[in-house]
């Protein structure tokens, strides 16, 4: 997160291994950066980073496998978020931050005007640097299995980012 934030907002050279077809995303997420994050506090976006997952240990669950699951953390993770005396911006990112890595196009629509432009531009940056530092875990950037989660995560940060602009257009 902190190489793709440093890349954007501050235009330092990316120094983790990114996959090929993303610099051009990248791009335009600068320049989704430059409008939307210019007067935001750079310990929000690290705060939501850092506990986004905070409601994990409260659902997870294991199964016969032995494979933990943990069914609605970002709800949880909200709830907890709340209740412990976090503020409702960085709450608001932590409760949609799956949306980006499970929503469909309609489904983004929808939830489109619950956020603001920032909000957005933050989940996005976020779910392209959540992609990538899970990539192991997926089986390694060339896996099959990493490249439909970030196909998943590319098309919805470019539909964000068309609504972005359409809005911006008609205002």
């Amino acid at each position: 997160m902190e190489d793709l934030i440093g890349h954007v907002v501050d235009s330092q050279k990316l120094t983790k291994k990114w996959a090929p077809n993303v610099s051009n995303l990248i791009h335009k997420l600068q320049n989704m950066a430059k409008k939307n994050l210019h007067n935001i506090d750079r310990q929000i976006i690290y705060r939501y980073g850092l506990y986004h997952d905070c409601g994990k240990p409260f659902c997870v669950t294991i199964d016969e496998n032995g494979k933990r699951h943990f069914f609605e953390h970002e709800i949880v993770s909200y709830k907890k978020w709340i209740e412990y005396g976090g503020d409702e911006f960085i709450g608001t990112l932590i409760l949609h931050d799956m949306d980006m890595h499970r929503m469909s196009i309609n489904e983004l629509s929808y939830t489109y005007d619950k956020l603001s432009e920032t909000q957005w531009t933050i989940l996005t940056i976020s779910a392209l640097a959540e992609v990538h530092s899970n990539a192991e875990m997926f089986g390694g950037i060339d896996s099959v299995n990493f490249k439909i989660k970030l196909k998943k995560v590319i098309k919805n940060i470019e539909f964000i980012i068309k609504k972005m602009e359409n809005i911006i257009l008609h205002k």
